[in-house]
């Protein structure tokens, strides 16, 4: 590896000193600090430059209160305020960090090697076939009451995007999709859905190696599933369960809560499950590491934040507890009721 490294730097070198003239006297940024960056730093690339400091998305906003490798630290978020110097990349995939800080309208970029025409279209090339072909061995399929399997079906009100590869969505018939329902995997997601469900606009965003999976007899209004980020997490929602409009349920956070000190993630994702004969009242929030247990109601706008482990209970506030026992719940009114 350091041979290759210092190959490439003898075949930039003449490129380089060409690169530090037309910098001299202008405000720069070293963006990679990685090992090409310390053979560049070791053969004294950046002795004569105005640098400002060095940036890599390793680095946080705390770290900015220290030193690397004798410069100051600029964390990626805190980048577009530096309008006015140019972000020198000093890393051997040039391309993909120009791109990422394009996406920051960060246009002041200059690679510390020269990238040839050849390597640009590889590189063009690659991401284009990347993004054209990323969804590959996905299956979808519907399965009907005599047990004939029909892949990738159209079923009304239905749309199923996705994303990644490795994905697979069961749906058992009968079902009935009153108004849209929409599904999206990333990698590796399962999703199961069993018979005589219906739904009135549902979402569900499926992340990395995540899994959902819904008992039949179960109906829901306008009810958000969401484990986007979750890696490896459960949604688990059992039979006969009645999900009201505005449900809103998820694994994950979607972005960091971390330690300053161990930079130790303090947000991490959970499962969610769900017993049988659950009713969801509207606008409730399931969040991660959820559990409520079977015959149990939810109260409106409560918020779940914790696993319940008492059946036949009302689970209700924010954050959510046990305010009533010993009860049972039925999809009839008051007044078809049998008393």
């Amino acid at each position: 590896m350091t041979d290759n490294l210092n190959k490439i730097f003898v075949e930039n070198k003449h490129y380089i000193e060409k690169l530090k003239e037309k910098l001299r006297g202008k405000k720069v940024i070293l963006y990679g600090t990685g090992k090409f960056f310390k053979l560049l730093k070791s053969n004294d690339v950046f002795e004569n430059l105005d640098v400002i400091g060095v940036c890599d998305k390793k680095y946080l906003p705390e770290d900015e209160e220290r030193k690397e490798f004798g410069y100051n630290v600029i964390a990626l978020e805190h980048l577009t305020s530096h309008k006015t110097a140019y972000i020198l990349i000093t890393t051997l995939e040039p391309l993909s960090v120009i791109r990422t800080l394009k996406r920051l309208n960060i246009e002041k970029t200059i690679p510390i090697i020269k990238i040839s025409a050849w390597k640009s279209l590889k590189f063009h090339i690659k991401t284009f076939f990347k993004k054209t072909f990323r969804a590959r061995n996905n299956t979808f399929v519907y399965i009907k009451t005599n047990g004939k399997k029909i892949y990738n079906p159209k079923i009304k009100n239905l749309k199923v995007k996705f994303v990644g590869s490795n994905n697979y969505i069961e749906i058992q018939g009968p079902i009935l999709i009153k108004e849209k329902m929409y599904i999206s995997c990333i990698n590796d997601c399962k999703i199961l859905i069993n018979n005589h469900n219906r739904y009135r606009k549902m979402k569900i965003y499926a992340g990395h190696n995540s899994t959902v999976e819904i008992g039949s007899g179960t109906t829901a209004e306008d009810v958000i599933i969401i484990l986007k980020e979750s890696q490896g997490n459960r949604v688990i929602i059992g039979k006969n369960c009645m999900l009201s409009y505005g449900v809103f349920i998820r694994t994950d956070d979607s972005h960091t809560i971390y330690n300053t000190t161990t930079k130790q993630v303090i947000n991490v994702s959970k499962d969610v499950e769900i017993g049988n004969h659950v009713w969801l009242a509207s606008n409730c929030q399931i969040l991660k590491g959820s559990a409520i247990p079977s015959n149990c109601v939810v109260g409106t706008n409560s918020v779940v934040t914790k696993a319940f482990n008492e059946e036949n209970c009302v689970i209700a506030g924010n954050p959510a507890k046990v305010v009533k026992r010993d009860i049972n719940w039925d999809r009839r009114n008051n007044r078809n009721f049998p008393t």
